[in-house]
């Protein structure tokens, strides 16, 4: 692989552009050939996935624990939800909630800036309760534990609301946000991010402004978990703060653990672990006869055997093991290859 290879963010080689277009095409097509649920589930998956871009960025990529990610998701969704309440059309108030969560993400970022690691971790856990709190208190903006109704997406004359037009909504804004990631930490930003997490005193040493770093990793985390808020928001057209607990959070994490932490592949890998895992799991206990749910128990104390497991023997997660399935491939193809046993050896020097 060239340079030129490395740093691009699009593919360049034939046999990969080819599998992105055959990708490109399945997506597509899904609507057609799969029903309602399946599409509804599709599109908690590309929810879940861009609201574990922002983590990714902020946990993966510049090293700052986080534990708060459900605040800015709950900050996007009720900032769309009023905004549209209030009479600002759908176009405006997708940006304006995304705004103003970027907003949130960059001044909770500046007390951050004298913590770290553990205590990191703590205050943005209060800042989640206190978010919540504050949706749950502020009746007059969010409906308190009434909730708030969101109507459907209107878009240039369009109702969108059944689950293959959200799709075809959402699927873009994924592309675009793993587009947008993928430049970013391509730039001497990202660099600055990936040298802040290794190290702080080294990047210091580099010339690394590292409150200007997290300020903005905290910013864009906050920007991108926005708009999945607002997405969920229209996805299921009914908010309360009981929907963004310190659970979310952890879903959160743990599907950027299980997906691969520092890979945006992984952040896709994750969420369709997080949203299909239950499904295939009411599968089984259906297959042999019990209800869906399962014994009392049982599926939280088999998905937290699956997340313990992968972080034991796969500690790059679901993408740490689809490379290390490539690499072997590529092994035996190269093994396999005509004459690759009769090749001269050369000596070293």
């Amino acid at each position: 692989m060239t340079y030129r290879d490395e740093i691009s963010v699009l593919p360049r080689r034939p046999a990969a552009i080819l599998r992105w277009l055959i990708c490109a095409a399945v997506l597509l097509v899904l609507p057609l050939v799969a029903g309602d649920y399946l599409i509804t589930q599709a599109n908690f998956i590309i929810i879940y996935a861009i609201a574990g871009l922002g983590l990714q960025i902020l946990i993966g990529y510049t090293g700052q624990l986080s534990l708060g990610h459900a605040a800015f998701v709950a900050i996007g969704a009720y900032a769309c939800g009023y905004l549209e309440k209030i009479g600002v059309p759908f176009p405006a108030a997708l940006p304006g909630a995304i705004a103003v969560t970027t907003m949130f993400g960059t001044v909770m970022a500046r007390p951050a800036l004298r913590i770290s690691g553990h205590s990191l971790l703590v205050a943005t856990i209060a800042m989640a309760v206190i978010v919540q709190e504050i949706a749950t208190r502020w009746s007059s903006v969010t409906g308190g534990n009434s909730g708030m109704m969101i109507s459907s997406i209107k878009l240039f004359g369009l109702t969108l609301a059944r689950p293959a037009d959200l799709y075809y909504f959402y699927l873009p804004l994924l592309v675009g946000g793993l587009l947008i990631a993928a430049n970013v930490l391509r730039s001497p930003l990202g660099r600055a991010m990936t040298a802040v997490r290794d190290s702080e005193v080294a990047a210091r040493s580099m010339g690394v402004d590292v409150a200007r770093t997290k300020t903005i990793a905290f910013g864009l985390s906050a920007a991108f978990a926005g708009l999945a808020g607002a997405l969920y928001a229209h996805q299921i057209r009914y908010i309360s703060p009981e929907q963004f607990t310190i659970e979310l959070s952890t879903q959160f994490l743990i599907m950027l653990m299980v997906g691969g932490v520092g890979s945006l592949a992984g952040v896709v890998f994750g969420a369709v672990f997080m949203v299909m895992l239950p499904e295939a799991l009411g599968l089984v206990f259906q297959a042999f006869g019990s209800s869906g749910s399962g014994p009392t128990g049982a599926r939280p104390i088999i998905e937290g055997s699956i997340l313990i497991l992968i972080m034991l023997y796969e500690p790059f997660g679901i993408h740490g093991i689809l490379l290390r399935l490539k690499a072997h491939i590529r092994r035996r193809r190269v093994a396999m290859a005509p004459g690759a046993a009769m090749k001269p050896q050369t000596e070293p020097g």
